[in-house]
């Protein structure tokens, strides 16, 4: 799928306004939406073994099959501007190239550009990726379908999901109870 940047400006401007495309800014912007849900049991950070790191791959692609991706969909990346003008395109783990797609409103003097990448949807097709995410090697990834109807934040311990609104969160959050936070705040 060729990838429209300007119209996925738009769609995101739509669906997510005054929402940086910034995986800890979905949660702060988003909160009657957002539920968080751990990859281990009692909130354990980082897989140690092979069934661990089976455990957390499976709780993603649990998700991402739960909420439909469709037949594609877009991961998004930040990277710090470490040059005044950001590189083209950049690669991800497995070979999915991303393009530069936008500046973010970082909030902070340094600056982060967004790369975006189309990816056909398969149960374990970000795997590489996500495992990267899971031991904290890879950072600020953002999976959502293409239409941005909900944006998924994985983060080294589990995902932040932002969904289209309070209902579909709640169902999603009640079916997976057993991977929520026992924190009030569900951090």
């Amino acid at each position: 799928m060729e990838l429209d940047l300007a119209k996925l400006t738009r769609e995101w401007e739509t669906r997510w306004p005054e929402t940086p495309p910034l995986g800890e800014a979905l949660r702060v912007h988003n909160r009657n939406r957002w539920v968080r849900f751990h990859n281990l049991p009692d909130g354990k950070r980082y897989p140690e073994t092979p069934n661990e790191v089976a455990l957390a791959l499976s709780r993603y692609n649990t998700i991402f099959k739960e909420l439909d991706p469709g037949s594609e969909f877009l991961v998004l990346l930040s990277r710090w501007n470490e040059n005044p003008v950001p590189k083209p395109t950049i690669e991800l783990e497995g070979g999915l190239n991303a393009d530069f797609w936008r500046e973010a409103d970082s909030n902070s003097e340094a600056s982060r550009s967004i790369y975006v990448a189309v990816k056909e949807w398969a149960s374990g097709s970000l795997d590489p990726l996500l495992k990267l995410v899971a031991n904290d090697k890879e950072a600020g990834v953002i999976v959502a379908p293409v239409d941005l109807r909900w944006l998924c934040h994985p983060y080294d311990g589990g995902m932040d999901i932002i969904l289209p609104d309070n209902v579909t969160r709640s169902d999603l959050r009640n079916k997976h109870q057993d991977w929520l936070s026992s924190e009030p705040s569900g951090l």
